[in-house]
């Protein structure tokens, strides 16, 4: 029980971030500020954090500083909304076909950070992938096996009926990254490529990240141009 409090607490303390920083500067975002009142151009943004990610992998960590860089620079089948409820991200829509399978349908012309289209095999290697890790299993360990039904349909079939999958699938353990890159040994965890609303720039250790928008970006290309953790 407090393993889950505490997760809702993070998902919905990343939820307010994130809306604050993809909404905050979104007027008048080319204007200057007022000589005195910190300068700059309203659309970058600096953040101060206490804490650093121990990686840019989704899927090798189980940190909360890490899960606000992963919200970042991916993106999941499902994202959780202000109420903690499960909302299609990637997803156009589903079905929930008998106890066990549920068909998701995925959204179309989504592009990675590379440039490639994400179809259904880059959604079924990313979840295959992901059971990999230990760091991530609580989040994927109901999910016996993922089928690419055609190049926009994704069937996932439990191991016995589940009311967490929608949630499950809002984690960051659960990203989706281009299929190519997995097989290429990719290192995800210095080099983070998914379909989230940031790229990233450069990675200071122990001093800061540096992001820039991803105009490609399937919900739009954000606000803030530039942001620094």
């Amino acid at each position: 029980m407090r393993k889950r409090n505490l997760r809702a607490i993070s998902l919905l303390l990343a939820g307010v971030m994130s809306l604050g920083l993809f909404a905050g500067c979104s007027k008048d975002s080319g204007d200057k500020k007022e000589p005195g009142k910190g300068g700059g151009d309203k659309d970058s943004i600096v953040i101060a954090t206490m804490s650093e990610t121990p990686t840019l992998s989704p899927y090798s960590h189980n940190a909360t500083a890490g899960s606000y860089m992963n919200l970042l620079t991916y993106s999941t089948l499902f994202a959780t909304d202000m109420d903690l409820n499960p909302q299609p991200e990637l997803v156009e829509s589903y079905e929930n076909e008998s106890e066990t399978r549920w068909v998701f349908h995925l959204k179309q012309g989504v592009k990675f950070h590379d440039g490639s289209e994400m179809t259904a095999q880059d959604v079924k290697a990313s979840l295959e992938y992901a059971k990999t890790f230990a760091e991530v299993s609580q989040f994927n360990n109901m999910i016996a096996s993922v089928e690419a039904v055609d190049d926009y349909t994704v069937a996932i079939e439990t191991n016995g009926p589940s009311a967490v999958l929608l949630t499950n699938l809002c984690s960051h353990g659960n990203a989706i990254v281009p299929k190519k890159l997995i097989d290429e040994g990719h290192d995800f965890g210095e080099d983070p490529v998914g379909t989230g609303p940031y790229k990233l720039v450069e990675w200071k250790r122990g001093d800061s990240l540096t992001f820039e928008a991803f105009d490609e970006y399937f919900g739009g290309a954000p606000a803030i141009k530039n942001m620094t953790w």
